[in-house]
């Protein structure tokens, strides 16, 4: 059996591809996160998929919000690895446009590699700052606070009217995610006309 290996993890010490001939049985494994790449995008660039929903839950600034590290560093290690990978603002760019606490679709315009729905994680309702951007390697919560996190999970992801989360992103935001699971495949075939109301949402979510 085959089991291929983009990271060159070290087996016994060695660095290998290809792990059918490690020279024996001890095959050490990292977490992405050590090379602050929480988020695990990097094994769907070998599988040519056409959009990846990146829901982002790292903890990068002091008040344990994501910023965008994960993705910029996922970007930079692609690039090394000749791996196609939109654009992605630096965490610094990501904070100073306040993209922080709201959806942005990477890679619009590129006619290679995933578009990349990023969604990072934010205050989506009313009383959720403070009490659900806890640390990374916190291991419990109490009971009474996880409605509060199932909550604002939910107000991330869906963005329904009346949620925090709901108030930065177009009102039509379930069908902006399926515009942008479309677009990548349409460019492919080069036959295909996207919605108009497409076009309204990559005007307002689109980075790059």
């Amino acid at each position: 059996m085959k089991v291929y290996n983009p990271w060159s993890f070290p087996v016994n010490g060695k660095p290998v591809g290809d792990l059918l001939s490690a020279d024996g049985p001890i095959l050490r494994l990292n977490d992405g996160g050590m090379d602050w790449q929480n988020l695990p995008i990097a094994p769907l660039l070998y599988r040519g998929v056409d959009a990846i929903i990146a829901n982002d839950n790292s903890g990068d600034t002091t008040t344990m919000w994501p910023n965008g590290t994960s993705l910029y560093m996922t970007m930079q290690w692609a690039q090394k690895q000749g791996l196609a990978f939109p654009d992605v603002p630096s965490p610094d760019q990501i904070m100073a446009q306040g993209i922080n606490d709201r959806p942005a679709f990477y890679g619009c315009n590129a006619t290679s590699g995933p578009l990349i729905i990023w969604i990072p994680a934010a205050a989506g309702i009313s009383g959720a700052d403070g009490v659900v951007n806890i640390g990374t390697v916190s291991f419990s919560v109490e009971e009474n606070l996880v409605p509060t996190f199932i909550a604002n999970g939910n107000a991330n992801i869906l963005r329904g009217s009346g949620t925090l989360a709901g108030q930065k992103t177009p009102v039509n935001w379930p069908q902006c995610v399926a515009c942008a699971v479309m677009q990548r495949q349409l460019r492919k075939l080069g036959n295909g006309t996207m919605p108009a109301t497409c076009q309204t949402c990559f005007s307002q979510l689109c980075y790059s």
